[in-house]
Formats: structure tokens, C-alpha cells, sequence
């Protein structure tokens, strides 16, 4: 007899567990035969390198490794199977720790029972990596095969005669196998009626994905509980004894499992995991705007938010709004199919126009609320109680209709949800609302920066152009700093205005008209980009999205001097308040020009503020603590 054992490991993005899964099998004891671990990888994780980098101290143990196109799982076992080279084969997990007498107790049983087909165990652990808890999980149903299928060995002659497992499937992979194999009858040995040690040393691992979840598998109380087929019920595990060869390995992975988690189920880094906060939450966005174009703040940030919302272990639902008809037919639609599938939503987030809501948006709220829906909404702009902004946008007989509106807007919020979002601390200040306010400013991303001072040239503006935004100030201070520096300005705006008229032909000027896409490429150019938005009673409480999109690409940067765009750009060291006149703006930019050193450190400062302060996740994390203390006072 060719005295070798096949074990077949389907795997799919499984980098954070499948260590362990592989050392249970180099660390085996006892055991005269030789081992052939075959790894069928169709993900696109790291578990390739981290099994580049396994040492196998295992002298009669060979890893084999296949990189595979995404296919069905029994589609990958049967391949891995037809690899394989010896007459018994065993299927199992990427997620399960097998006993360290795995091998040996199969060398035993088949020596006693040497007609046995099947080989196996009716009892095994099932151990919560995360919560540490553990349960002994033994069969009491349906006894005629394994229910346990990560802990059997087959003989590889029946998986000919059936022509291998069923093609195309994603689950139940065992289950369909031992089904057609059935009818041939196939003798099965229970291995730990021989070596009983297989029990409480043969570990299936719940983690973060696992298809059935805590509740299912009994995991959930520390209680005794009948399963499906099984018997359920909490055992003490040692594990620095069960895999003392790799417990430093097995406590590495469970603390970066811990910070997984963390990440995924939006959890503050100094808070402990538990089950409610592992609780998958189901999320409604709704936008009031269309986030088609991709050419502004306003339809920017709904889509961030709900990119990152989708990258969070939580169901999002959007209700999204490409029309106003559409989003009637949209919230219409949601409200009937949650009706029918008796769906309920944990979390309402609401990104508005600058418009007060609609009727249906209203209708909306109220089903919510009916509902018991936590209800959260980013109260994006104020502009309406100050004449200055609003003049400039609305004739002066709508300006006392639009002002009502917006207050008669306020108050419905004020009766209907619980929470209201601001871009800043002093926004919710001014607003004065009888809602609790928390600040939820705009965000940025990461992005591959390689930021010289020295090897760079110019200033960069992005955005709006009027006198408001400050456009007169920084033209004006540029030909001031260009008569005795050569400091070029590169303005990126949506279309020509005859603001510039009177400076088109200078040389140190630069005007592009680029999409959102487009400008990312000019940001590794400049040296710094510069917000001169004018200071007034409005602009002290708002944060430009413009100053996030220059952290996001390491930049620098100089800003007029309104309150908190001042506060955030000091207080984390990204730039200079260069004041609110042309001889300030002058002297500012001239200074941060001219300073490498300054400039390199400001620009390490912005990297380090997004990727721990500002990123799109960060802000979703926020909405969804506000929900977790949501009772709190």
C-alpha cells in the first residue's frame, strides 16, 4: 500500500485564519505515513504569500499550492482531488484547527478495520476565536455518515465510482457527496471510538464569516443546546496544550482578527468587541441629490459615504435620487418591499439637497419613525439665515418664502428624528437646534503620494470661482506676489468666468476646466493648494470638501481666515492661516513657499491626518457610535 494521505483545502479569502488551519497539519504527531496538503486558492488576498512564508517542519509533509479563477467550491475539491496521489483523501476547511492525531488515529483505524471506506468522527469542538468561548459539539441525529465533514477521510475509490462531488456548488458540499455516495453502502469506522484524544483536539473555528452564525451554532449563551444534529455544550479548551507548537501564532491571528473586526463592524479602537457591537446592522441612505456627475462637493460626499457604508460588515440599502420622480418611485418602492419582507432598518441616514425635504422624503421619515428606526440627518447648510449668501442666490421676492421653508424644515426634523449631523462644532452652535448635533465634517481618501517640495512648482485652487469664494482676493494677491517671485497659480474650475478677465494673459497664471476624475492627476504638481474662500459670519463655521481633497493627496495647506477651517489646519499642523487680505495672502504664500522644510512637514501632517482622522470610514464609523448611544444621555 502507497502509504500516503491526500488533504484537500478549498480556500477563499481566508489570509486572516488559514495559518492556522495549515500548521494543525505540519504540526502533526505520532503519525508513520506521509502527507500531501493540497491548497486550491481562488481569492484575491494575501494567502498565497503567507504560505510562501510557512515553514514546514514536517519531514513527511509537502504543501502543494494551486492558484485557481473563482469556481464553485465542489468544482475546486474535485479538481484538487484529481491532483491528489493517494488512495484516501481528506476534505477539509481553511478555518478548522485538525487534531495533531488526525493522521495517527487514521493510521490505527484503517489497520483495525482495514475494509472501512469512510472515516470519521461524531464529535468534535466548535471554539469562538473571538469571544474565546468553546462547545463540544456531538452527533445525536441521523447517524448512518459524518455530519463533521472537515474531519473525515475518504477512500478515494468511491469518489471514482460516483464521478466525484456534484458540479456547481457553493455550500452543502458534503451533505451532496455522502448522498450520492449512499447507495453504495460504504462501511464507515469511527476513528475516536480508537484514539478518543480526536475529540476535544479537532477544532472548528467561528470567526468572521462563518455561514452560520453565534446563535446557530450555540455559541451565543453559555448553555447546553440541541442542534440540528448535534448536541451542544460548553467545555473548558485548553489550547496552549492542544497546539503549544503554534498557540503564539494562534494569539497573533486572534488579536489581528480583533482589530478586523474593529474595522469592519465600525467599533472604537479602545472598546471591546462583543455581540452587540458584531451585530450586523441594516442601514438606509437616502439622497436628495444626483450623484450622477461626479463634479462637486454636494454629490460627492453621499457617494463616499455610501462607498464606505458598503465596505462595513452592515446591509446598506440607498434610496437614491437621479430625479425627483425617480426618488418618489424609489422610497415608494423601499416602503412596500420593507412592508413585504418585513424588513426593519436599524440606521436612517439622510444626505439632503439644500432644499428643504419633499413630501414623499417627509412620508418617508414618518414611516421610519413609525418603525422605530433610528432617524440621522446631515444638516449641510445654513445659508438661509444669513442675507448676504442668500441674496446672492435668490431673488428678493422668494427670499422670505425660502427662509420660512427652511425653518418650517427644522422644526419637522426637530419633531421626527433623533440626531442631526453638521459639518462643524460652531455650525450646530448657530443653528441653535432642540436636537442633540453632532459634527460630521467631509472626508478624504488615501492616496500613493511621493511629495518633494523641491521637485514641485506652483499652487493649486480647485473649486467654486466668485468674489465669495475669494476668487478677487487670490488673483490680486498672486500679481502682487508676482511682481518681485515667480510663484505660479493653477486654478481648476468648472468654466471660464469674467472674473478673469483682467489677468488671462499673465504668464503665472494657469486656468484648467477638468472633472473631478481629471484633477487627481495635477495634485502630484504643486507645492501647495491654497482655500481663500472670504471671511465672513457664514464662512466661520463651514469647512471647504477642498481641504480634505488636498489632505488626501499630501498637500500643504494656506487658508483664509475663517474659524474652523483655521482650527482644523493649526490644530493638526497641514498648513498656515494666511489671513484675509491681499497683504496677508501675499506674505503667507511667499513664506510657505519658500520653506522646504515647513513644507515637507505640513505635507507629512495631512498624510497622517486622513489616514487616522479623516478618512470616509472614519465618518461612518461616527454615525453608527451616535446610533450604539443612542439611549445614552
Amino acid at each position: 500500500m502507497n502509504k500516503l494521505i491526500s488533504l484537500v483545502m478549498p480556500t477563499y479569502n481566508r489570509d486572516f485564519i488559514i495559518e492556522l488551519a495549515i500548521l494543525s497539519i505540519v504540526h502533526q504527531k505520532e503519525h508513520t505515513w506521509n502527507i500531501e496538503l493540497l491548497i486550491g486558492d481562488d481569492g484575491d488576498d494575501n494567502t498565497e504569500n503567507l504560505i510562501d512564508k510557512i515553514i514546514n517542519v514536517n519531514p513527511k509533509l509537502e504543501i502543494k499550492y494551486f492558484k485557481m479563477d473563482r469556481i464553485s467550491i465542489s468544482d475546486k475539491v474535485n479538481y484538487l482531488i484529481r491532483k491528489s496521489n493517494s488512495e484516501y483523501y481528506g476534505l477539509i476547511g481553511s478555518d478548522d484547527i485538525q487534531s495533531p492525531y488526525k493522521i495517527s488515529s487514521f493510521e490505527k483505524a484503517l489497520s483495525e478495520n482495514p475494509t472501512a471506506q469512510v472515516f470519521g468522527q461524531r464529535a468534535f469542538v466548535y471554539h469562538d476565536i473571538i469571544f474565546g468561548n468553546a462547545n463540544l459539539w456531538t452527533q445525536n441525529k441521523k447517524l448512518t455518515f459524518f455530519k463533521a465533514g472537515s474531519f473525515v477521510i475518504i477512500k478515494r475509490s468511491l469518489f471514482e465510482q460516483v464521478g466525484g462531488y456534484p458540479k456547481g456548488l457553493w455550500k452543502r458540499v458534503d451533505g451532496s457527496f455522502y448522498k450520492k455516495i449512499a447507495p453504495l453502502k460504504p462501511e464507515i469506522c469511527d476513528v475516536s471510538k480508537i484514539d478518543e484524544r480526536v475529540i476535544k483536539t479537532s477544532i472548528a473555528l467561528q470567526h468572521l464569516d462563518n455561514i452560520w452564525d453565534r446563535k446557530a451554532k450555540g455559541l451565543y449563551k453559555n448553555k447546553p443546546k440541541q442542534l440540528a444534529n448535534f448536541y451542544a455544550e460548553p467545555i473548558e479548551l485548553n489550547l496552549g496544550n492542544i497546539i503549544s507548537a503554534f498557540f503564539d501564532k494562534y494569539n497573533v491571528v486572534r488579536s489581528d482578527l480583533d482589530q478586523i473586526i474593529k474595522h469592519k463592524y465600525c467599533i472604537d479602537e479602545e472598546e471591546n468587541v462583543s455581540v452587540e457591537t458584531m451585530k450586523k446592522l441594516n442601514v438606509l441612505i437616502v439622497v436628495s441629490l444626483d450623484m450622477r456627475e461626479q463634479n462637486g462637493a454636494s454629490n460627492i460626499r453621499p457617494a463616499k459615504i455610501i462607498e464606505a457604508f458598503k465596505k462595513t460588515a452592515h446591509n446598506t440599502d440607498v434610496i437614491e435620487s437621479p430625479s425627483r420622480g425617480r426618488q418618489r418611485k424609489n422610497i415608494v418602492k423601499n416602503i412596500l418591499k420593507s412592508i413585504y419582507t418585513r424588513k426593519k432598518y436599524d440606521i436612517c441616514y439622510f444626505e439632503p439637497s439644500p432644499f428643504p425635504i419633499q413630501f414623499f422624503e417627509r412620508m418617508l421619515i414618518k414611516w421610519l419613525k413609525f418603525r422605530k428606526t433610528w432617524i440621522s440627518y446631515f444638516h449641510r447648510d445654513m445659508y438661509w439665515r444669513y442675507d448676504d449668501i442668500i441674496e446672492s442666490l435668490l431673488t428678493y421676492e422668494k427670499l422670505k418664502e425660502h427662509k420660512i421653508k427652511q425653518e418650517n424644515n427644522l422644526k419637522f426634523l426637530e419633531n421626527n428624528i433623533d440626531l442631526l449631523f453638521t459639518p462643524t462644532k460652531l455650525y450646530a452652535e448657530k443653528l441653535n437646534s432642540t436636537l442633540k448635533t453632532v459634527d460630521l465634517p467631509p472626508a478624504g481618501n488615501l492616496n500613493k503620494i511621493d511629495y518633494n517640495s523641491e521637485q514641485r512648482e506652483g499652487v493649486i485652487y480647485v473649486g467654486g470661482v466668485s468674489k465669495r469664494y475669494g476668487t478677487s482676493l487670490l488673483l490680486k494677491s498672486f500679481e502682487r506676489i508676482n511682481q518681485t517671485h515667480c510663484i505660479p497659480l493653477t486654478i481648476i474650475c468648472r468654466k471660464k468666468e469674467v472674473i478673469f478677465d483682467d489677468y488671462i494673459n499673465y504668464s503665472w497664471l494657469t486656468i484648467r476646466h477638468l472633472t473631478s476624475s481629471q484633477i487627481q492627476q495635477f495634485y502630484s504638481e504643486f507645492k501647495f493648494g491654497v482655500i481663500p474662500i472670504i471671511k465672513n459670519k457664514y464662512h466661520r463655521f463651514v469647512l471647504a470638501f477642498k481641504l480634505f481633497e488636498y489632505a488626501s493627496f499630501g498637500l500643504p495647506i494656506a487658508v483664509s481666515d475663517n474659524f474652523e477651517q483655521v482650527k482644523l489646519v493649526e490644530k493638526n499642523e497641514m498648513g498656515l492661516n494666511i489671513g484675509d487680505s491681499v497683504e496677508s495672502f501675499s506674505e503667507g504664500i511667499v513664506k510657505l513657499y519658500e520653506n522646504p522644510k515647513l513644507l515637507n512637514e505640513f505635507h507629512n501632517n495631512s498624510v497622517e491626518f486622513i489616514k487616522n482622522k479623516g478618512l470616509w470610514k472614519h465618518r461612518v464609523a461616527t454615525i453608527i457610535k451616535q446610533y450604539r448611544g443612542r439611549n445614552e444621555k
